[in-house]
């Protein structure tokens, strides 16, 4: 009541005691101290008084001497029978995320892969189907990851989230790379980006309120942006199972995934595929009528999850990894997904039909 500057550790009076009105109260203090300790024939407490070991021993040890006889066999443990409270599981502290890569295939067996490097300038990395070329800046100054899809043979364009929150393109002609262009909007994210066929690409935003906003190309020009709904919380994810159709994939306020998928003429609802995410998604299709999909679980490994006639469950890719994934399809049945590692450098898992084969490094610095 009165705290410590009236009582010290040993029970006594402090030297200037607790004066009010300029009268020392020491009748009343007296009488504190003298119950502050407990008498040793007091029997305040009984193992049968808690339920939980803990709780036993926190009383056996605030009060020296056991005056409780709490500690039967004085071995130092207070009422030994009692359960003990459970112990929860710790949770991994989350690798901060940085921007992670882009990718896509221009040609069989062929990969690009994108990155935003240490200058802040895009960078790009060619697989020829037999060997990885070096890294090579495409310059730009950008401030998200990038995005890449091909929308017709030997092709590529790239998106990227530019200073000024529009979305930037550039594009590959088989030969040379164009300048940058703009295509406007206020993006909050990085944009994620399918080729459906026919020269066509479908580029996917959330835009400043969090929404899901597309826009489209039909092989000769862009249409204006289009608003999908829902609240996304990290970048979105697209990929094509065949037949026109796409699929959208993003992280939504409760950390699950969910998804949005357009029949080839119409979009269908929002719906969950659960899991607890800590990235933006990534999503590729090996073969017809399939789909994966890729993000870093709560442990900081890749998982991922297929539908093929129907959703598989989740299953980890381990890893350590710091950014969502581009996975891409350069051959049937071949998967490739790209992430950025715990030394900043591309790392990459090879599935050539059989399985996930484990990790391997390109090398690089990831910004």
């Amino acid at each position: 009541m009165f705290g410590s500057k009236m009582v010290n550790r040993n029970g006594g009076f402090s030297r200037s005691g607790w004066v009010r009105g300029g009268v020392l109260v020491g009748v009343s203090l007296l009488a504190l101290v003298a119950t502050a300790v407990p008498a040793q024939a007091a029997d305040l407490y009984d193992c049968g008084d808690f339920t939980y070991q803990e709780d036993a021993q926190a009383i056996y040890d605030r009060f020296p001497g056991d005056p409780y006889s709490l500690d039967a066999d004085d071995d130092g443990i207070a009422c030994e029978a009692l359960p003990h409270r459970s112990t929860p599981t710790p949770t991994p502290t989350p690798t901060p995320t940085a921007d992670g890569p882009g990718a896509a295939s221009a040609a069989p067996g062929q990969t690009d892969v994108f990155a935003r490097g240490a200058d802040n300038a895009l960078w790009t990395r060619h697989f020829n189907g037999s060997a990885w070329g070096g890294w090579s800046s495409l310059g730009g100054v950008i401030n998200n990851t990038p995005a890449a899809a091909s929308p017709s043979a030997n092709q590529l364009d790239v998106f990227v989230r530019g200073q000024d929150n529009a979305l930037w393109t550039r594009h590959f002609d088989g030969s040379a790379w164009g300048g940058w262009s703009s295509l406007g909007g206020n993006l909050s994210t990085a944009a994620g980006v399918v080729a459906r066929g026919n020269g066509t690409l479908d580029v996917f935003v959330a835009g400043s309120d969090r929404g899901l906003f597309g826009r489209s190309y039909n092989g000769s020009s862009w249409s204006g942006w289009y608003a999908l709904g829902g609240v996304i919380t990290a970048t979105p994810a697209v990929a094509t199972p065949g037949g026109g159709n796409a699929t959208v994939f993003a992280r939504g306020q409760d950390n699950a995934l969910w998804n949005l998928s357009f029949n080839g003429s119409t979009w269908g609802s929002w719906t969950t595929l659960g899991g607890i995410i800590n990235t933006a998604p990534g999503a590729a299709s090996a073969s017809p009528g399939t789909t994966s999909v890729f993000a870093r679980g709560a442990d900081n490994a890749l998982w991922t999850r297929t539908l093929n006639g129907g959703w598989g469950a989740w299953t980890s890719l381990g890893g350590v990894v710091t950014s969502p994934s581009a996975p891409v399809s350069a051959s049937a049945g071949n998967l490739d997904v790209f992430t950025r590692g715990q030394d900043a450098g591309l790392w990459a898992n090879h599935n050539g039909g059989g399985g996930f084969t484990g990790w391997y490094s390109l090398g690089g610095q990831i910004k």
